[in-house]
C-alpha cells in the first residue's frame, strides 16, 4: 500500500510538472470531459489542471505500461488530489488503498468539481472500510443529483427493456441434450421495481403457505412449486389479479389475506419536490434501492396506492418507561442512523433490533424512569445485538450523534456519522 501511495504521488508530480496549454494537452474523448472555461482539455475530472499532450507517453515508457493506462493512472492522481482531499489524505496516510480511492474517483470522473467534493466530504473516511454499500450509495445519488436528465434516460431505458423469457426444454432451435432431463424450465426476465416488489411479496407469501401446511421441501424448492400454484389460482380464479394500466381485476374472487402490501419508504425534500413540479427534474431516495428521479417516483405513484406520512422532528427526545418504543420512536431512530451501528456494519436498520445502548431495568426491578428515549436506543442487526448482550462488547453515542465500540481487550472503534 505504501509503494503504490508513493507511486501515485509521483505520478502527480509528473503530472504537475508537465501542465499543458490550449492546443497541446493530454485529454480523453472530448464528448466525456469537455474543455473548461479556459477551454483546456483535460485527462482528469473538472476542475484538475491540464497535463501536456505527449507527457502521459514519457511517464507510460518509464513505468512499462499502456498509454492508455498511464492516463488512467495520472486521471486518478489529479481526480485524488484535486477534487477529493479526504480521499487522498487517507491514501497517503495508509488508511485506504490505492486500488480502491481509484474506484471512487473513477466513478465521480465525469461529475462536477462540487459533486465531487460533496462525495469526498461524506465517504472519503469510509473507503478504505467495509463500509462500501454506503460509498457506493452516495456516489449513485450524486450522479442522480446532478445528471437527472442522464438518469431519468436510463430509467425509461430500463423500463422500456422489461422482458419475461421461458425456456422450455427442447425449445429454441437447440438438439435436445441427451444428458439433460425435462423436468424442469428457467425463467428469467426484467420487471419494473414496483411489479417486482409485488411478485416477490406474493411468491413469499405462497411459499410460507406451502410450510405451514405441512410442504417440508427447502425454501427454494418452495419458492418454485408457489409459482405453480399461483399460476392454478389465476385460472381457477382464487386470486385476483389486476392490470396496472387499467385497474380492472381479471377475478372477482379475493387475494389470500397472507399477501401483505409490500412498502416501498421514498425520501424527498420540498426544495426538490418544488423544483420537480417547476418543471426541472428532481432526485429522491428510495431506502434500499437508492436514487431515483422524481419523475420515475411519480409513474410508480400512478401505478400503486400511496400513504404519505407526516415528517419526523428527529430532535424529538420524549421518554417513555416500557420496554418497547411506540412506533414513532422506531422510525425515529431509524431515520436517524439508516443502518446497524456496529462498526463496518451497513445492514438496514429496518431489519434492525432497537438496542438499548444502556441495559433496559424495568421499573418495578428498581430501574429509572425514562429509560426508552431515542438518544438512548440505537438500530443493531440480530447478530450485533447478540454479540452485544452475550459477551464483553460494548459501545455508547458521542454527543455528535456518532457512535464508539469497546471490544473486550479494550480496543476502541469509530462508527462516524
Amino acid at each position: 500500500m505504501r509503494a503504490a501511495a508513493e507511486e501515485l504521488t509521483c505520478v502527480l508530480a509528473w503530472a504537475h510538472a508537465h501542465p499543458g496549454t490550449p492546443g497541446d494537452c493530454a485529454s480523453w474523448q472530448r464528448a466525456l470531459i469537455p474543455p473548461d472555461e479556459d477551454g483546456l482539455d483535460r485527462l482528469g475530472g473538472p476542475g484538475t489542471p491540464a497535463v501536456a499532450e505527449f507527457a502521459v507517453e514519457q511517464l507510460a515508457a518509464r513505468l512499462a505500461v499502456s498509454t492508455g493506462s498511464a492516463m488512467g493512472l495520472v486521471a486518478d492522481a489529479l481526480d485524488l488530489a484535486h477534487r477529493h482531499p479526504v480521499l487522498w489524505g487517507c491514501v497517503q496516510a495508509g488508511a485506504c488503498p490505492v486500488w480502491t480511492a481509484r474506484r471512487v474517483v473513477s466513478a465521480c470522473h465525469a461529475l462536477p468539481a462540487e459533486a465531487a467534493l460533496w462525495v469526498d466530504e461524506r465517504t472519503g473516511h469510509l473507503a478504505g472500510t467495509r463500509a462500501w454499500r454506503t460509498v457506493e450509495s452516495t456516489i449513485s445519488y450524486a450522479i442522480a443529483k446532478w445528471d437527472p436528465e442522464k438518469t431519468r434516460a436510463a430509467e425509461e431505458q430500463a423500463r422500456d427493456g422489461r422482458r419475461l423469457d421461458i425456456d422450455l426444454p427442447g425449445q429454441g432451435g437447440n438438439a435436445a441434450d441427451p444428458d439433460k432431463v425435462i423436468a424442469a424450465a428457467h425463467i428469467r426476465g426484467s420487471l419494473s421495481v414496483i411489479d417486482a416488489i409485488k411478485f416477490e411479496a406474493l411468491v413469499a407469501a405462497q411459499a410460507a403457505e406451502l410450510a405451514a401446511t405441512g410442504d417440508t421441501s427447502s425454501l427454494d424448492i418452495r419458492r418454485a412449486k408457489a409459482l405453480g400454484v399461483i399460476a392454478d389460482q389465476l385460472i381457477t380464479g382464487e386470486l385476483t389479479f389486476c392490470s396496472a394500466e387499467t385497474g380492472v381485476s381479471s377475478a372477482t374472487r379475493p387475494a389470500p389475506k397472507s399477501c401483505l402490501p409490500a412498502t416501498l419508504y421514498v425520501h424527498v425534500t420540498l426544495e426538490d419536490l418544488l423544483t420537480h413540479l417547476g418543471g426541472t427534474d428532481r432526485v429522491g431516495t428510495v431506502e434500499t434501492l437508492g436514487p431515483a428521479t422524481l419523475h420515475l417516483l411519480g409513474q410508480w405513484l400512478g401505478e400503486t396506492r400511496l400513504s404519505i406520512r407526516p415528517i419526523l422532528d428527529l430532535g424529538r427526545t420524549d421518554a417513555v418507561d416500557v420496554h418497547d418504543p411506540p412506533a414513532w420512536m422506531r422510525e425515529l431512530v431509524t431515520l436517524r442512523d439508516g443502518h446497524c451501528v456496529f462498526t463496518h456494519c451497513g445492514r438496514d436498520a429496518r431489519s434492525c433490533d432497537l438496542d438499548h445502548i444502556d441495559p433496559y431495568v424495568a421499573m418495578d426491578e428498581g430501574g429509572p424512569p425514562g429509560q426508552t428515549r431515542p438518544d438512548h436506543l440505537a438500530p443493531l442487526c440480530r447478530r450485533h445485538h447478540r454479540l452485544k448482550t452475550f459477551t464483553r462488547w460494548r459501545y455508547h453515542r458521542l454527543p455528535d450523534g456518532s457512535y464508539q465500540w469497546t471490544d473486550p481487550q479494550g480496543h476502541r472503534s469509530d462508527v462516524p456519522l
